[in-house]
């Protein structure tokens, strides 16, 4: 139970960070060794077939996503979390695109309590 709750806590931690542009804060849920995975990522980098690794790549990436969606906003739709991470769904909202759901799947590192792989699934 204290497990799930702490990975619950990651998601929100996550989506406040993000939704608040704190960048550092946000960086500093993922392991060190991370690896993100995302349908955006691969279609603005193709030449990462939609993965980057490490919290540096991670770093620039979301930068990169700041700067260009200054009004993007996830809001939360729902949490479910294990005992190995969490999903969060949440909706994806940026003037004139159309929302889109999203559900993302983070991984929760057992020796560090960091995100240690994180999947985005658009739908």
């Amino acid at each position: 139970m204290a497990e799930t709750e702490a990975n619950v806590r990651i998601a929100k931690r996550w989506l406040a960070a993000f939704n608040s542009r704190q960048l550092d804060v946000l960086v500093g849920l993922y392991d060190e060794k991370c690896q993100h995975v995302s349908p955006k990522l691969k279609v603005a980098k193709p030449e990462t077939c939609g993965i980057v690794e490490g919290v540096d790549a991670l770093r620039r990436w979301f930068n990169d996503s700041f700067a260009k969606y200054q009004s993007l906003e996830y809001l939360e739709v729902g949490l479910t979390a294990d005992l190995k991470g969490v999903w969060m769904e949440y909706l994806r909202r940026v003037p004139n695109e159309p929302d889109t759901m999203v559900a993302e799947y983070l991984e929760i590192s057992p020796e560090t309590g960091k995100i240690l792989k994180s999947r985005v699934y658009h739908g």
